[in-house]
C-alpha cells in the first residue's frame, strides 16, 4: 500500500474516539455530533440509502499504530479506527 492510498472499511469498524476519563471529553474528536443533524441524515438515508456516500477521515488507534510508517496494510481488518470527521454520517448509518 502506498502513502495516501484509499481503502474501504465497513461502517461497523469505525468508532468515535474514546472518552478521556479525566476530562470526560474525546480529545481525538474534531467535534461532537449534533443529534438534530444525525436525525436529519437518518431520515435522508431511509429514503435513499445510497445517496449519502462520503469518505470518512479516520485514524488508527494510536496504541495499535503510533505513526503512519507503522501502518501495515495486511492488518487493515484488525486495526481499530476512530472517526475524526464525518461522525454525523457514521452515527446515522449505525
Amino acid at each position: 500500500m502506498r502513502k495516501g492510498q484509499l481503502f474501504h472499511l465497513p461502517i461497523c469498524s469505525i468508532h468515535r474516539p474514546p472518552v478521556d476519563p479525566e476530562s470526560g471529553r474525546r480529545p481525538l474528536e474534531i467535534r461532537e455530533p449534533h443529534a438534530v443533524h444525525v436525525q436529519n441524515l437518518k431520515s435522508k438515508m431511509k429514503i435513499n440509502p445510497h445517496a449519502t456516500i462520503v469518505p470518512f477521515l479516520v485514524m488508527v488507534d494510536p496504541d495499535q499504530c503510533p505513526t503512519a510508517t507503522n501502518f501495515k496494510y495486511k492488518f487493515v481488518d484488525d486495526y481499530t479506527y476512530y472517526v475524526g470527521g464525518g461522525s454525523h454520517s457514521a452515527k446515522a448509518r449505525r
